[in-house]
């Protein structure tokens, strides 16, 4: 390895934010508040896979102060260089809730799943959203 990578977690009440070597990758609100929770484990993870080594140094877990101030969410998505980013849909949240990850199969189906476990086929038809099942 020639050089370690800096992940920052930041949780601050209903608000994630992670960065990537300074780098905002994701921030998520959460605000189904009969579902999320403002304690629990913290805990790292390797995906299944072929044979591969992960490490950590450097560890640090702080309380945050609280403030006034919380981050404002908008739609300027920020990426790092290379990566595109095009809006296809808004979820509804009262149907949905919160989408947290997104992937295309090997024949091009677009799959997500949000908070809860639920999993969606999206269908799309000109980079726009036709049906969600």
């Amino acid at each position: 390895m020639k050089k370690w990578n800096s992940y920052r977690i930041v949780a601050d009440g209903h608000t994630l934010t992670h960065k990537i070597n300074g780098h905002k990758t994701i921030q998520v609100v959460d605000n189904q508040e009969n579902k999320f929770s403002l304690k629990g484990l913290f805990a790292l993870q390797l995906h299944q896979g072929p044979a591969m080594k992960i490490q950590f140094k450097d560890m640090l877990m702080l309380e945050l102060e609280d403030t006034q101030e919380k981050p404002k969410i908008s739609e300027n998505i920020q990426t790092l260089p290379g990566f595109k980013v095009t809006k296809i849909h808004q979820v509804n949240k009262k149907e949905h809730s919160s989408w947290v990850a997104i992937c295309f199969d090997d024949k091009g189906s677009l799959y997500t799943s949000n908070q809860s476990g639920e999993i969606y086929r999206i269908t799309l038809k000109k980079g726009q959203v036709q049906k969600i099942e």
